[in-house]
């Protein structure tokens, strides 16, 4: 299988998240994010946005999402009241274009 030309791979947006709350774990997190789209979009909505939490942090993650649908995608961040059993919420600190930049610029100092 060949991979595909660059200009027809999906583009990505990485969203710099903190978690309020709660500890930021990677499954409960992701599938508090997924639960927040579903619910929020329906299943064809939750897949053009497509939320993949990607790196996890002291406490914030880096969610990955495509790059048309950022604003739907903040818009499912700020309904999570609850990651795993305890009360949380879910603060968009900035977008970027690469993993490293979202994590030099938005989460470290």
């Amino acid at each position: 299988m060949t991979p595909r030309p660059k200009a027809r791979r999906p583009r990505w947006r990485y969203l710099a998240v903190g978690v309020e709350g709660a500890a930021p774990d990677r499954r409960a997190v992701q599938r508090a994010v997924w639960d927040a789209t579903t619910a929020l979009f329906g299943d064809p909505g939750s897949a053009a946005v497509d939320p993949t939490v990607v790196e996890t942090g002291a406490d914030a993650v880096v969610v990955r999402v495509r790059r048309d649908e950022v604003e739907r995608a903040r818009a499912a961040l700020a309904c999570v009241t609850v990651v795993g059993s305890d009360p949380a919420a879910l603060r968009v600190r900035g977008v970027s274009g690469t993993i490293r930049a979202c994590v030099e610029r938005h989460l470290e100092g």
